[in-house]
């Protein structure tokens, strides 16, 4: 395991949200789902951050926004 650091982060001036945005229908469900299932997961071993990355097209702002929705 590795030792937890305190990184000090500020707050994005211009981050938004917006209501209307989130995916469309084909969205790959098992991304959402498997998000979704760490959001709500609880414990020490149970990584902080999570990096949402893929090829152009995917749909990563569709994602986050349907998560945070």
């Amino acid at each position: 395991m590795h030792p937890q650091k305190s990184i000090s982060m500020t707050c994005p001036t211009r981050a938004s949200f917006d209501s209307k945005e989130g995916c469309l229908a084909g969205t790959p469900e098992d991304v959402i789902q498997e998000i979704s299932n760490w959001v709500n997961s609880d414990g020490d071993d149970v990584p902080r951050m999570l990096l949402l990355k893929g090829v152009a097209g995917f749909g990563k702002p569709a994602i986050s926004h349907t998560v945070a929705q």
